[in-house]
């Protein structure tokens, strides 16, 4: 089993067959320039480890990132993203409520689909929850 990652201009070819990455870089440089690296250990925000087996992919690091960009490292982690009061979260801002950010808030939310979409499913349902309020976010979807 191979697995070729293609992000724009990047490119990363996971595979135990020897032979047929020789194979496949070699072709690549009769086709254009290329430059390899390696073995890589980070790729578009994944995290990739080989193992005996395959490969684990997260994205720890790229997670840690944001919570540093976006100023919620301080925050507790919790066992399920959904917590029992749900509703504080799906409910429209109130009139009266503090305004979030708004491009602010955007931003977190297409980051947290991409963590969503590639290594925690587990929190798509609650991304999707807040995903709603993109037009008129309060501090508490924040």
């Amino acid at each position: 089993l191979s697995v070729l990652l293609v992000y724009v201009d990047d490119l990363s070819l996971l595979t135990k067959d020897e032979a047929f990455h020789e194979d496949f870089i070699n072709y690549l440089k009769r086709q254009l320039p290329i430059r390899t690296i390696g073995t890589p250990e980070y790729f578009i925000g994944l995290n990739l480890q080989a193992t005996a087996t395959g490969y684990l992919l997260n994205q720890q690091r790229y997670i840690q990132e944001l919570a540093s960009r976006f100023d919620v490292s301080h925050c507790n982690s919790v066992p399920s993203p959904v917590i029992q009061d749900v509703s504080r979260y799906v409910v429209p801002r109130r009139g009266d409520e503090a305004v979030a950010d708004q491009e602010k808030y955007r931003e977190l939310i297409g980051c947290l689909n991409w963590i969503s979409n590639r290594s925690r499913p587990d929190i798509s349902f609650a991304t999707s929850s807040l995903g709603k309020h993109l037009n008129n976010p309060a501090e508490r979807h924040y």
